[in-house]
């Protein structure tokens, strides 16, 4: 049995005792319900079926005995429970508000008209009779669970009062803190600072924050609001994408007033509050809604520069209204906020700047008093900022995403230096000599063939080694980490032997081989040549050329030297004899006779036996030393001995290794196994505007992995996205074939495009990781095809670069 009990709601069922296997903990639990549903008793979890029935049977053999009843109160408000004979907590109510409607339900459980006061017989141990299910249907006390109290909340008063205490640095706006049942806890706090919507229990700070950063995505849709009514009281329901509950409000009297936190609503009363404080409003083509003029913001850009969101000032006017205005890359005014009443409202608006500023389809321009303006507007159609006037529709448009992309790659590009070129250094290589001078003692005990060090200026290295000459084949970039570097080398390892991977490029004279990645990132060099031709003798398929002629050399330099032809003695003669024989002589033979020589300049070659035939000879010879054959009349007779048996049985060479899977980057069905062709990538300056399965930084890959199970138990669109996606990657079964050990950390490469996710809807994008190297921390997942798949930390968004 497991020291836990679920949160009220998760024992809802048929009447009676209702039992069931709560797939999360892998435990069985049961409850008592009458015929509405309301649980008056609930278990622990139980490790097994069996278990869990011969607990319902202690609750029927310890219900009558009124001292094995107790009551008591803990945080979460008024209980009652049973306990067995050994002092063991069988069952417990669920927590009350008000400890008389406890008492009440108590009274009402023991009483005759409940299941277990009517005593009736229990049919296969686990359901009661008819009869009895019968009596349950009579009303029984107030429902054992307040107006305070859902689901894994805990009562209001204890988010109210933490307000002033645990106000959240990380997330203005919203209060962060650990209950004493040690789970972590959120409320969000309206533009007054009073709590308007609370989170539930949590088990990690992780998980918590996740929760917040999840009401931040979705807190400005109102399609993501509903009201629902329980028990005479309204409350306000706020749902991620996924139609997860992810905050719930206090108890209202009135359905209207759970609409009011709605966010169309809270704009409307938000106005209503503006137009009731501020003064007569000026009208001019420099005022718009509740915006100053221009000239308010600008001056303040050099001491309003705002430290908790760089890139803003952040002011307070005259007026005692806070304002905000969001720089460009110079350092000049874009765009302004209205005022707000508060600086937690002000801030909220730079935040929803923050969050729509890179959506293209957030932005719209207007015309108004003979000028124009650009508009930025939330998800639900409500302006957040507001450009000065602009004497044309063009200099509005100019703020738009990809207007603002397409300047600063102009920018760059015209103010970039001359490229400094010359034979030993090319972009972020050091002189070849650097590289050679390590070859010694730099060697790679992870990559053989490689060299890896870090440079004095605090970059990391490495080389891909000729180590048949001792000397350096391809050098790499300087990486900012020791991981950012092992990912250029295996890089390498990946692409090295594909033909189509290289070029040759023409410097001052030198002739460089370069090696790129699948998505046409340079990723190594050589040093320089001379000459195109050994420029070219790196490509795999000169190398391999190279490597055959030397082979065959090798080859002909261990071939056997021919012997001159030999002319050997011949055997002794077999003889006939005509007279009688003399004594046989001496002879000790240890082999059987060579066989004749025979000269010929075609046919068998045979003189590879000759060392062979020596040694019969050689011990023919010293058996007769001193004899003296006797004379007599002989016929020499030849024999004819067969030529040697050649074995023609060919052997079976040894299969070949399959060869490394190479992804297929293009023409997937699934688009984001899909890289485009001939398609500028966006080149993105941040991550986390638009997350999918949200900051993940704190988690290793066994914990991504569990965090995107969960979510995949949890929401269909994401067990759907999450199966397609491995599949592409040749899992036959989808996600149902991923496991933990497939999940490793990797920091990608600077400049590393390909399609982005975004959105919790799982939407793609072609785009280039930005620079920064916590943006560029990531899971990488190991593909059965060779299309490894990524998960970006900052934001858990997929990504997917063609490894090839």
């Amino acid at each position: 049995m497991t020291d836990n009990y679920l949160p009220c709601g998760s024992y809802s069922g048929s009447a009676g005792f209702h039992r069931f296997f709560n797939e999360e903990d892998k435990s069985w639990y049961f409850a008592l319900n009458n015929e509405k549903g309301i649980t008056y008793l609930r278990s622990e979890g139980y490790s097994s079926e069996a278990a869990c029935n011969n607990g319902i049977q202690s609750v029927i053999k310890n219900a009558p005995n009124d001292d094995r009843w107790v009551t008591g109160k803990d945080d979460e408000g008024h209980y009652f429970a049973l306990r067995a004979g050994n002092n063991q907590e069988i069952a417990r109510s669920c927590p009350y508000a008000d400890e008389a409607v406890m008492l009440a339900s108590l009274t009402w459980v023991k009483g005759p008209d409940s299941i277990i006061g009517a005593g009736s017989e229990e049919r296969e141990g686990i359901r009661w009779s008819a009869s009895m299910i019968a009596a349950s249907k009579k009303e029984a006390a107030p429902a054992p669970v307040s107006n305070n109290k859902e689901d894994d909340y805990i009562l209001c008063r204890e988010y109210a009062e933490r307000i002033e205490d645990s106000k959240s640095e990380k997330y203005p706006g919203f209060i962060s803190f650990q209950h004493t049942d040690g789970k972590f806890y959120f409320g969000w706090l309206d533009d007054d600072g009073a709590l308007l919507m609370r989170g539930e229990g949590y088990p990690t700070i992780g998980a918590r924050d996740n929760g917040i950063e999840s009401v931040m995505r979705n807190r400005d849709l109102e399609e993501r609001y509903s009201v629902e009514q329980k028990r005479n009281a309204w409350f306000t329901v706020l749902k991620a994408g996924n139609h997860q509950e992810i905050a719930r409000s206090c108890p209202y009297e009135t359905e209207a007033a759970a609409i009011a936190i709605f966010p169309s609503e809270r704009e409307k009363a938000r106005a209503a509050k503006l137009a009731a404080a501020a003064p007569p409003v000026r009208v001019s083509d420099k005022l718009e809604d509740d915006y100053l003029i221009c000239r308010e913001y600008k001056e303040r850009i050099t001491d309003s520069k705002s430290e908790k969101y760089p890139g803003f000032i952040s002011f307070r006017h005259d007026n005692g209204k806070y304002y905000f205005g969001w720089l460009d890359e110079e350092g000049e005014l874009m765009m302004r906020g209205e005022g707000y009443p508060t600086t937690s409202a002000r801030d909220n608006g730079i935040e929803s700047v923050m969050r729509n500023r890179d959506l293209e389809e957030r932005f719209s321009t207007e015309q108004s008093h003979g000028a124009w303006f650009a508009v930025l507007k939330a998800g639900n159609r409500q302006e957040i900022a507001r450009s000065c006037p602009a004497n044309s529709e063009a200099a509005c448009l100019a703020m738009f995403p990809s207007e603002r992309e397409k300047a600063r790659a102009a920018k760059l590009a015209a103010a970039a230096p001359p490229p400094r070129v010359s034979d030993k250094v090319k972009d972020d290589y050091l002189p070849c000599e650097e590289y050679r001078k390590r070859i010694s003692d730099s060697k790679s005990e992870k990559y053989p063939g490689f060299i890896s060090f870090k440079g004095e200026d605090g970059n990391f290295y490495f080389a891909w080694l000729d180590e048949d000459k001792n000397d350096i084949l391809m050098r790499g970039e300087g990486y900012p980490t020791s991981g950012a570097r092992d990912n250029g080398i295996e890089s390498v390892m990946r692409n090295r032997d594909l033909e189509e991977r290289y070029s040759t490029e023409e410097v001052d004279g030198k002739w460089f081989t370069v090696l790129k990645a699948g998505n046409r990132q340079e990723i190594a060099r050589s040093c320089p040549k001379d000459e195109m031709a050994a420029a070219l003798a790196w490509f795999p398929g000169t190398r391999n050329a190279a490597l055959a002629a030397a082979a065959a050399a090798l080859a002909a330099a261990a071939a056997p030297v021919v012997v001159p032809k030999v002319v050997t003695p011949p055997p002794p003669p077999k003889v006939v004899q005509t007279a009688p024989p003399p004594p046989p002589p001496k002879v000790v033979q240890t082999a059987p006779p060579p066989p004749p020589v025979v000269e010929s300049s075609g046919g068998f070659k045979w003189w590879w036996l000759l060392p062979l035939l020596l040694i019969p000879l050689f011990l023919w010879l010293r058996g007769c030393e001193g004899c003296k054959q006797p004379e007599a009349v002989t016929k020499v007779e030849t024999p004819v001995t067969p030529p040697p048996v050649v074995d023609t049985v060919k052997k079976e060479e040894p299969p070949a290794p399959p060869p490394a899977a190479t992804c297929a980057c293009k023409g997937s069905e699934n688009p984001i196994i899909n890289i485009p062709v001939g398609k500028t990538p966006k080149a993105l300056s941040r991550l986390g505007t638009n997350p999918e399965f949200g900051n993940s930084h704190g988690l290793d890959g066994t914990g991504f992995y569990d965090k995107i199970a969960a979510k995949a138990s949890k929401s269909a669109t994401d067990k759907r996205f999450l199966d397609g996606i491995f599949k592409a990657m040749g899992y036959a079964n989808g996600f149902a074939d991923a496991k933990p050990e497939m999940f490793s950390e990797v920091t990608l490469p600077v400049g590393t495009v390909g399609n982005m996710g975004y959105s919790p809807a799982h939407k793609t994008l072609y785009a280039q990781v930005p620079d920064g190297e916590r943006d560029r921390l990531a899971f990488r997942i190991k593909s059965a095809n060779g299309c490894d798949l990524h998960f970006m930390k900052t934001c858990g968004n997929h990504f997917f670069f063609c490894p090839n």
